[in-house]
């Protein structure tokens, strides 16, 4: 007998082993145990969540009346039976005869007249002593168990602990897995409903960089839907610029690094637009990317104001250097931060930044000088007339000195803009000579 009980516990495990549902589990172990005596009949029924009822689990030879008769009876109190009881007391309880058992007072005959006089129920207890069922054997004669049944009830009660026990933890783990999908559904749902809303176009893309999603404001903005959009995913982008967007995508992407990128953008209507596209990876706790999540900026007024600025520096640039004199720019400590192409043909002027002390004579320096600050004192043109030595000739120069303001009307830098005029004082010097 103990092989053959060895034998039907390792079946029994197996099947618990192999993930079977725990129904099935419970079907097979009494079927099993059955089969070690004659005229035995088994069940095992579970408890409820609130440990107050219990069912039927596994009744595979009990009478369909028998079980529908019962079922009033199956609270988990005292003289209830001998299940609702034994499961109260948390002890086995063995009824030898249900037509003549206090326990029985009220429903014995249910069992009589189903040919179950003797019915012995052993609770199924939990580590922590919580109820988890109960065990049951029933005889068609009034009788008692043997040793024999008592191993066979251990055995019996073990296993289906077991049963009950890993799939509870089975379920358990599948419940706490649905509902941290179902906490990341509703999160990944508030955090779309939070990038629809936000005024910005912004989008998220798998590890490997397939785009997964579009905010409300991305789509409206290319007019194209969801679906249009994973047709063609390069379209909105100016055809000039993919080769060199897909390009430093994908090093960043294989690199792990953060994406920074200026790109066109064609708008519902057709008009391509210019957009700063920054995009940076989600790890997890292992460093592992699990998303990547990107924005789009419209940049094109920025892009605008830079290229009419630049076109303005350019255009500045030009009438300066073509201006038949000098002009210069000094900050309030003096130093040059804009000369002309005249001024840069002079000897020391190679480079900004130098003061009129770095390139003239001391008492030349300090002429210069003080008329910066006169001009900075009284915030007034000043016009001069400067003698310098160039090439070892004597040269001179009529100009004017200006401050130049700042948003605040403080001055900030000095301008000035002279014309060489030696040759007319040498020639009006040759005609007085000539006259005299």
């Amino acid at each position: 007998m103990r092989a053959a009980l060895l034998d039907n516990q390792r079946r029994v495990l197996e099947r618990i082993a192999n993930g079977a549902p725990l129904g099935e589990i419970l079907e097979t172990m009494v079927k099993l145990i059955e089969e070690q005596a004659d005229g035995m009949r088994c069940a095992v029924l579970l408890a409820d969540t609130q440990q107050q009822r219990l069912r039927f689990a596994a009744v595979p030879s009990i009478p369909e009346d028998y079980k529908a008769g019962i079922e009033p009876f199956l609270s988990i109190a005292p003289d209830m039976g001998s299940c609702g009881t034994a499961a109260f007391l948390r002890k086995p309880v063995y009824t030898q005869d249900t037509q003549t058992d206090p326990l029985w007072k009220d429903c014995g005959d249910i069992a009589v007249r189903n040919g179950l006089r003797a019915i012995w129920s052993t609770p199924i207890l939990s580590d922590d002593n919580a109820v988890l069922g109960t065990f049951a054997m029933y005889y068609g004669e009034p009788r008692l168990p043997s040793p024999e049944h008592v191993q066979l009830i251990d055995m019996a009660t073990q296993m289906a602990r077991v049963a009950i026990e890993a799939k509870g933890k089975e379920e358990a783990s599948l419940r706490m897995a649905e509902e941290i999908q179902a906490l990341s559904r509703q999160r990944e749902d508030l955090l779309r409903l939070v990038i629809d809303t936000i005024p910005a176009m912004a989008w998220s893309a798998r590890p490997d960089g397939v785009v997964d999603f579009l905010n409300q404001r991305w789509l409206d903005y290319s007019g194209l839907s969801w679906e249009q959009y994973l047709e063609a995913p390069t379209s909105p982008i100016q055809p000039e610029d993919v080769p060199r967007v897909l390009e430093k995508w994908r090093a960043c992407m294989a690199a792990g690094e953060p994406y920074e990128d200026e790109m066109r953008l064609r708008r519902a209507d057709g008009e391509y637009r210019w957009f700063l596209v920054r995009t940076v990876p989600l790890r997890d706790e292992q460093g592992n990317i699990v998303k990547w999540y990107g924005t789009s900026t419209d940049i094109e007024d920025r892009k605008r104001a830079e290229d009419a600025l630049r076109e303005s520096e350019e255009r500045f640039a030009a009438f300066m250097d073509n201006l038949p004199g000098y002009a210069w720019m000094k900050d309030l400590q003096g130093r040059y931060v804009y000369i002309n192409h005249m001024v840069r043909g002079l000897p020391g002027y190679q480079s900004l930044g130098k003061t009129d002390a770095q390139i003239w004579p001391a008492g030349l320096a300090a002429e210069y000088r003080a008329n910066d600050q006169q001009v900075i004192a009284t915030k007034k043109p000043l016009h001069t007339v400067e003698h310098y030595l160039h090439e070892g000739k004597q040269r001179h120069m009529v100009g004017s000195k200006f401050p130049i303001f700042d948003k605040t009307g403080a001055v900030a830098l000095v301008g000035g803009a002279g014309v060489d005029i030696t040759e007319r004082i040498e020639a009006e010097g040759a005609l007085r000579e000539s006259e005299e």
